[in-house]
């Protein structure tokens, strides 16, 4: 679900600004990701370990999915 959600994530930045580097968009997508598990995080009161920076590592992988969908998505339009 996690990699679902951070491609559309990935997929939204790139389509809404199209000058946005590679990098900025996994930038933000890493931002998202360490909101998220820190909110988690407190909610239930459980320290950092291997489960949290596992679902960022997820995450972000999703950001790279949503990128690589976009980069594929512009070269179809630009050939076809």
């Amino acid at each position: 679900m996690h990699t679902f959600l951070y491609t559309v994530l990935a997929l939204i930045l790139c389509v809404v600004s199209r000058s946005i580097s590679v990098v900025r968009v996994l930038v933000i997508v890493l931002i998202v990701a360490i909101a998220q598990e820190s909110f988690q995080m407190i909610c239930e009161s459980v320290p950092l370990g291997a489960d949290e920076i596992f679902d960022m590592a997820v995450d972000l992988n999703g950001g790279l999915l949503g990128v690589g969908l976009y980069e594929m998505w512009q070269k179809k339009s630009a050939v076809g």
